[in-house]
């Protein structure tokens, strides 16, 4: 995925992702009800990111923001949506991320409203994509974490 970049660290247990039947996935009540889920669990975590003080160590913070960012930005690139303002600000958010891991996850202040602007986005932006879509780009992630893991359990 182009202006796609992902960390090397395990996904597969992220709060924002459920994994469910396909059946369930397009049943609009239990869409419903996932959304709501996901409004819960951005807002418990965009308070637990305001909540951090310079230099925390923030490593869960970022490898859960780091998921639903990527996936989303996957969607909108696939969507022909890469010039639009949502894409522009996951792409900093992915940006800050980036630079979050390579300072060893020592959170810095400045970066939670970028942060925060993202998780809006992806609240706002994720229920609307279709579930198809979604679906693959959640599969290639965790193909990707899958052989990151295995590459460094060799």
């Amino acid at each position: 995925v182009t202006g796609v970049q992902t960390c090397a660290l395990p996904i597969l247990a992220n709060p924002f992702i459920t994994k469910a039947p396909r059946q369930v996935v397009l049943n609009p009540i239990a869409r419903a009800f996932a959304k709501d889920r996901l409004k819960r669990v951005a807002l418990n975590h965009r308070i637990g990111m305001m909540m951090l003080v310079d230099g925390e160590y923030a490593a869960s913070e970022a490898i859960a923001m780091s998921f639903i960012v990527h996936a989303l930005m996957s969607c909108l690139e696939d969507m022909g949506e890469s010039d639009s303002v949502d894409f522009r600000m996951l792409k900093s958010a992915s940006n800050v991320l980036v630079d979050l891991s390579k300072r060893n996850f020592a959170w810095h202040k400045a970066d939670a409203v970028t942060l925060d602007n993202a998780m809006e986005i992806c609240v706002k932006r994720w229920a609307g994509i279709d579930p198809d879509l979604l679906q693959k780009h959640i599969y290639d992630l965790e193909q990707i974490d899958k052989k990151i893991q295995s590459e460094q359990n060799q």
